[in-house]
């Protein structure tokens, strides 16, 4: 799968550059919730973040087109279990930013009213650690930098469905994400625990042809 990912996403820049010329371009924001949690040798609860994105449209053939994204993400988990100090049931969350690169490709998919257009769009997805913090619920100490913990780069694929309301040169946006992660973040030394991000998103947002 890493090598699907290093080949997909140079040669969609590719295609993205070569038909940038003649393609119908739109840009737009969108934001709005990121349920997520991390998955592999551990077992999590998801944590809800904040997501808010930057993207371009670029038409390319008849109903098919690419949708360049740079957004910020709110990641991380929860986890409950035992405090050792008060043997009270306690809540351990990790919070971890990111800065996301998306490129997936998008299809519109045919109906008769005009002023609703549905959307399939799958793609990779390449993330920056900008920050990872954890804290319990139980403890009044300020929260534990994990920074260095954590790879600083993560690579995956984003697969979703959305809705645009509007016939003219404007239109609200409704998404549905599934983001899933394919590289182990842990960065901590000996450590063999291996945790990989996971998320489901709902968006809403706005996009204007140029």
């Amino acid at each position: 799968m890493k090598r699907l990912i290093a080949t997909a996403t140079p040669a969609l820049l590719v295609l993205m550059l070569a038909n940038v010329g003649h393609a119908q371009l739109s840009v737009g924001v969108r934001g709005g919730l990121n349920f997520s949690k991390l998955t592999g040798d551990i077992r999590t609860d998801s944590r809800t973040g904040f997501m808010a994105a930057a993207f371009a449209g670029i038409g390319i053939s008849g109903n098919w087109g690419i949708q360049p994204e740079i957004s910020y993400v709110q990641k991380g988990a929860k986890i409950e279990g035992i405090d050792p100090g008060t043997a009270e049931t306690q809540t351990i969350t990790t919070k971890l930013d990111y800065i996301e690169l998306q490129l997936p490709v998008d299809v519109d998919l045919p109906v008769e009213n005009e002023s609703i257009t549905p959307r399939l769009y799958a793609g990779p997805t390449i993330g920056l650690a900008l920050s990872c913090k954890v804290e319990s619920d139980t403890s009044n100490d300020p929260a534990v930098d994990c920074k260095e913990d954590v790879k600083t780069y993560d690579f995956g694929l984003v697969l979703g469905v959305g809705v645009e309301l509007g016939s003219g040169p404007g239109a609200f946006i409704a998404d549905l994400r599934y983001l899933v992660g394919f590289a182990n973040i842990n960065d901590a030394g000996e450590d063999p625990t291996t945790s990989k991000n996971r998320g489901i998103q709902i968006l809403v947002g706005y996009r204007r042809n140029i």
